[in-house]
């Protein structure tokens, strides 16, 4: 191949590559300000309800599911897979404390109908966190293979894994979603 041939072929390859690079990064933007967007959407749904209920606002239920959306949201950005993984291997064990007094606190709202919300903005929250983590992004098409399979060989497995995964990130929401609490610098 002449001279000419091969910086055409390097120009190309830098070309395509700069073109991955870019399209991969506002994908990414793309993807984390749509998590964004539906953790806002949830946390002004769930403000709304409390007032067309009436329910108080110092509700430990509302204050503990509106520190875990705050949480989610402040650590948008730092939401990774390997951090989850990470987590999940070196605090293992670890406190699940918050998480209990959340659900404490939802369970120990007296109306079903207002109980049943709760627990519907925690499903929602949880599962949305997880479908970012997982489903999205470049490594979801591998994920999905595998839920697929996980699916048809260990449906028990894959429960228990999404029970420590949930329980991991709702302590780490609530421990971000304090007042005062750990709030990153490109946190809104």
């Amino acid at each position: 191949m002449s001279d000419t041939g091969y910086f055409l072929m390097l120009s190309m390859s830098l070309a395509l590559g700069l073109l991955a690079f870019i399209a991969m990064h506002s994908h990414r933007r793309a993807r984390r300000d749509a998590f964004r967007e539906d953790l806002f959407t949830m946390r002004d749904g769930l403000f709304d309800y409390m007032w067309l209920h009436g329910i108080p606002f110092s509700s430990p239920a509302y204050l503990q599911l509106r520190g875990l959306l705050n949480g989610a949201i402040r650590l948008t950005d730092d939401i990774t897979l390997g951090g989850l993984v990470a987590a999940m291997v070196f605090e293992s064990g670890g406190d699940e404390d918050e998480v209990d007094e959340l659900r404490a606190a939802i369970d120990a709202i007296p109306d079903p109908a207002d109980k049943e919300h709760f627990q519907g903005v925690y499903a929602q929250v949880e599962t949305r966190a997880l479908k970012y983590i997982f489903f999205e992004g470049i490594p979801g098409p591998f994920f999905r293979v595998i839920r697929l399979g996980a699916i048809r060989l260990a449906e028990e497995a894959e429960r228990e894994l999404r029970r420590r995964v949930e329980v991991e990130l709702a302590e780490e929401f609530l421990r971000h979603g304090k007042p005062g609490g750990f709030a990153p610098a490109h946190a809104a």
